[in-house]
């Protein structure tokens, strides 16, 4: 196998060489095979020098970015709210869950943060969203407490217990600072068997609430003046087929309505009956609107 001819070469033949070069005419040197190859190791070299710079610039260029992004732009600015009832107030939902601003998102424990709020008896469902790279969405739906709940017998057991439902029939704990303005709820009178266990969370059939449930809004459509609120609904108990679903109003009248008939027609002939009583400057005692055609009422100076 034959050397190359340079291999072993002295640095001070190299430089013997490069003198005898100099000696040649330009267009020689310029075609000379070793001047050639020395000009192709030079910008190889300077080729890889810039090539080594360029990789060192992008990374550091990426790597500032990234702690730009890690310092600035992955940092909580915001959060939009939005509740479907209106019961709980954003600060009030900032202070369950506990975030600040400028807290980091990635670090930000969401599935956590949901069932936080989602472990409120008050809160039917959340969710919480992220919005670009610095804002969170909380969305909650809220129990629509439409009244008080409590045991009929509670007078005889001594445990006064009272609780919200909501038109889904799930019960509730009654948060003083949230359902502030839910005090004026009539109070529904369960009886036994109408819920396995009175306890929140714990859920009353359908066919339970619908008629009491249509009974309180078909309520709210008329003012104080036409209708006196109602303070307590009771109705016979789930296995019962009694008829009735018996009103105290705040103004003393005891009134029997029926479960199975028209609750809005029942109301209607109910606010007639009040009217007439006021026109005539009596107080009713009591009110029988169903289950016969033609209602009954009797004022509070009658006989017994």
């Amino acid at each position: 196998m034959k050397n190359s001819p340079n291999r072993y070469r002295t640095p001070k033949a190299q430089d013997n060489v490069r003198e005898l070069e100099k000696e040649l005419s330009f267009k020689e040197r310029l075609f000379s095979i070793l001047a050639l190859k020395r000009g192709m190791n030079r910008l190889s070299k300077w080729m890889l020098i810039v090539v080594l710079a360029l990789a060192v610039g992008t990374g550091l260029t990426y790597f500032g970015f990234y702690l730009f992004d890690a310092a600035y732009g992955r940092n909580l600015q915001s959060i939009t709210y939005t509740s479907k009832h209106g019961i709980l107030s954003k600060q009030q939902m900032l202070n369950m869950i506990g975030v600040e601003a400028d807290t980091d998102l990635d670090s930000l424990p969401l599935d956590e943060l949901v069932e936080k709020l989602n472990s409120h008896p008050a809160i039917c469902s959340a969710t919480i969203t992220r919005k670009g790279t610095d804002m969170l969405h909380v969305d909650i739906v809220e129990h629509a407490p439409i009244a008080f709940v409590e045991m009929a017998d509670s007078a005889i057991t001594g445990k006064s217990i009272r609780l919200y439902v909501s038109p889904e029939g799930t019960l509730f704990s009654v948060d003083p600072e949230l359902h502030a303005k839910f005090n004026n709820l009539p109070v529904w009178l369960l009886n036994v068997g109408d819920v396995k266990t009175f306890t929140p969370g714990a859920k009353l059939s359908p066919e339970l609430c619908e008629p009491i449930l249509e009974l309180i809004i078909a309520s709210n459509s008329y003012d104080l003046l036409e209708l006196p609120a109602i303070s307590t609904i009771q109705c016979p108990d789930r296995y019962s087929h009694q008829w009735r679903i018996i009103l105290h109003l705040e103004n003393g009248t005891v009134v029997f309505m029926s479960k199975f008939a028209d609750i809005q027609d029942q109301l209607y002939k109910l606010v007639r009956i009040i009217g007439h009583a006021r026109s005539v400057g009596k107080r009713l005692k009591s009110v029988e609107i169903a289950p016969s055609e033609y209602p009954s009422f009797r004022y509070a100076d009658e006989d017994s």
